[in-house]
């Protein structure tokens, strides 16, 4: 059992169980933790400490994501076994406990690695408007071997653009009837 206190000498985890009686994987030896699903309101005060942090300390990114874990971890413990107080016994999961979880360097990168960090590149993913690698939006990394000019020999094609032919005339129709 994880002591919380006392520093370490959907069931998500990175170590598989192999009891085949049950299979839930282990956060870290011993502790497994079953996580909600991320929501709504986890982001924004996970986003709103990561903000609070850059505002007091303008450049700590190093904070600002260990500020956005532990909001993240926060909200998303729901429930989990193996964890118990400074004298062994089981301990509940409350706002209490839950702080010193994340207090708890090994249990916190843990969780951070298999709860926060998906979620985190899921919705890196999805940003539509973070910079092309392709090079379709403004912020395209430049590249400088790009040709400037056409290579020896290469047909050029003029893109000038070409006058509109202008619409011919018409006069009488011409009977089409056989003449008899």
């Amino acid at each position: 059992m994880r002591k919380l206190g006392v520093l370490p000498s959907g069931w998500l985890g990175t170590i598989v169980s192999d009891d085949a009686a049950d299979p839930r994987p282990f956060l870290v030896p011993g502790v497994r933790v079953r996580f909600d699903p991320v929501s709504r309101k986890a982001v924004r005060d996970a986003r709103a400490a990561c903000a609070a942090v850059l505002q007091e300390a303008e450049g700590d990114f190093q904070e600002a994501s260990d500020a956005l874990t532990r909001e993240m971890v926060r909200h998303g413990i729901a429930e989990w076994e193996g964890v118990g107080d400074v004298e062994g016994e089981i301990a509940p999961v409350n706002a209490e406990t839950i702080a010193l979880f994340i207090a708890d360097t090994d249990l916190c990168e843990a969780a951070e690695a298999v709860y926060v960090q998906p979620w985190l590149l899921r919705d890196t993913e999805k940003n539509g408007s973070a910079a092309s690698s392709l090079g379709t939006s403004g912020a395209e990394t430049a590249v400088s071997d790009t040709a400037t000019t056409p290579a020896n020999g290469a047909k050029t094609v003029d893109a000038s653009p070409t006058p509109k032919a202008k619409p011919k005339k018409r006069g009488k129709a011409a009977s089409t009837s056989p003449a008899s």
